[in-house]
């Protein structure tokens, strides 16, 4: 089936007329209605119900769009993936990470990049949730995972420690609740990201669960409220023994851990430009004892 005749259901599938389907084809009204004709007589059903202006599309000719959209959706991954796998090193690399990262660590990384790769340019997006690699979201994913997708190809950078961080008159509220039995809940204000979560799994069994909660979204941010005594925020080591003013919640101890990888597909160790950002990356950022592998 030729492709030139199945766009023309697709364009009317999304328009539901077909003038604005003419418009997006840059094609007359009577091209559209002929094309659609055709395409009727060659597959031997109605795939289109005529009404004045208003085209509806019957429930096979619903089906048979669907399938045409999957079509044009292999085109342009077919078309995404050859130009990602060219010969030209220039162009666009895409790289996602937490927030935490890009602040804390990816800036800097990227420090000279542009100086020494002028053909590349970088678009990097913020993302808390996991950038889908396979359906090409980014072409390189920094994660704090211990277990990343087999299908994936990936650098260990390090792994990072965390905390529970507080200021001074926090930590002494701490120690009243306590008072002479280790083993009770304190209640005291607790730093978590968003109303919607509730009260904190990593609080839970440590501190009351009656405790107030404050809410910010970012570490950082968590890291200057704490310092402000607005609470206990579990933070990753980076940032709260950078932050002046807060010091680790004793006698509480974090065993929480977490491993830091660069990630991208196996197919994208044939793109010069995104193999040429991934180990630019990790010579920044790969801590120097050779276990890192590519």
């Amino acid at each position: 089936m030729d492709w030139n005749e199945l766009k023309y259901l697709l364009a009317v599938s999304r328009a539901g007329q077909a003038g604005r389907a003419a418009d997006e084809l840059s094609v007359s009204h009577a091209t559209v209605s002929r094309k659609i004709a055709e395409l009727e007589k060659k597959l031997g059903v109605n795939l289109v119900d005529r009404s004045g202006l208003s085209w509806t599309v019957t429930p096979i000719g619903q089906r048979i769009a669907k399938q045409v959209e999957m079509m044009e959706n292999c085109v342009r991954e077919t078309e995404s993936i050859a130009k990602e796998h060219s010969d030209d090193s220039a162009g666009t690399v895409h790289i996602s990470a937490p927030n935490i990262l890009i602040t804390e660590l990816l800036a800097g990384a990227l420090n000279g990049f542009s100086k020494q790769y002028p053909n590349i340019n970088l678009a990097i997006t913020s993302l808390d949730s996991f950038a889908d690699l396979r359906a090409r979201e980014a072409d390189i994913a920094l994660r704090f995972t211990d277990m990343p997708d087999a299908n994936l190809v990936g650098v260990k950078i390090r792994r990072f420690t965390w905390s529970y961080y507080a200021n001074g008159q926090v930590q002494n509220i701490i120690k009243l609740s306590l008072g002479s039995n280790p083993d009770a809940l304190p209640k005291v204000p607790l730093l978590t990201s968003s109303p919607d979560d509730g009260f904190p799994s990593w609080a839970r069994g440590i501190f009351h669960p009656e405790s107030t909660l404050n809410h910010v979204y970012g570490y950082r941010e968590k890291a200057f409220l704490a310092a402000e005594g607005l609470g206990v925020a579990l933070l990753p080591d980076m940032i709260g023994l950078a932050v002046p003013g807060i010091s680790v919640v004793t006698p509480y101890v974090s065993e929480r851990s977490t491993q830091l990888w660069i990630l991208s597909n196996d197919d994208a160790k044939t793109s010069s430009r995104i193999r040429t950002v991934k180990k630019f990356l990790i010579n920044k950022l790969v801590e120097n004892d050779g276990n890192a592998k590519d």
